[in-house]
């Protein structure tokens, strides 16, 4: 039963945050008429960790322990967009490492659905454990993107 809890916790819980995110920016935009140039940096810069996030993934997969690099970068880069609070950044890292969990897990599961034997079963596994830690490595990512953006500011 736990098993069956950990894959949809890895599963839904990237699509859920993508689409909250959606509904977050699309009534920021009625309220508002349109997103400021803060938020819309804001976004790129979520938007260009997830890219980082997912494509690496893809690229770092073949390389064992390498592939924690992608989800710590996203998160940093996220981190740093979001400002100097530390709180700011561990929000914005785990957002960005939500949305990239949620693209990599594309291709994995296609193929855990569509595959037989070993392969499927290891993209399967493989999809549960990353969708658990890189939420984890993300927010961290983001924090340590934030503070540095502090400390930077600050000299």
């Amino acid at each position: 039963m736990i098993f069956y809890t950990l894959v949809l916790t890895a599963l839904l819980l990237p699509y859920s945050a993508i689409g909250g995110a959606a509904g977050d920016a699309a009534g920021n935009g009625i309220r508002r008429g349109a997103a400021g140039a803060g938020e819309r940096t804001r976004w790129l810069r979520i938007g260009a960790g997830t890219a980082i996030i997912a494509g690496s993934t893809l690229i770092f997969g073949f390389l064992g322990p390498l592939i924690v690099v992608s989800p710590l970068v996203g998160g940093v880069i996220a981190g740093y967009a979001a400002g100097s609070r530390p709180e700011d950044g561990l929000e914005a890292g785990l957002v960005t490492a939500l949305f990239g969990t949620g693209l990599f897990s594309i291709p994995l599961l296609w193929t855990a659905s569509s595959g037989t034997g070993f392969v499927a079963g290891l993209a399967g596994m493989a999809t549960v454990a990353l969708g658990l830690l890189f939420p984890l490595f993300g927010a961290a990512g983001g924090a340590a993107g934030a503070v540095m953006r502090g400390n930077l500011r600050q000299d």
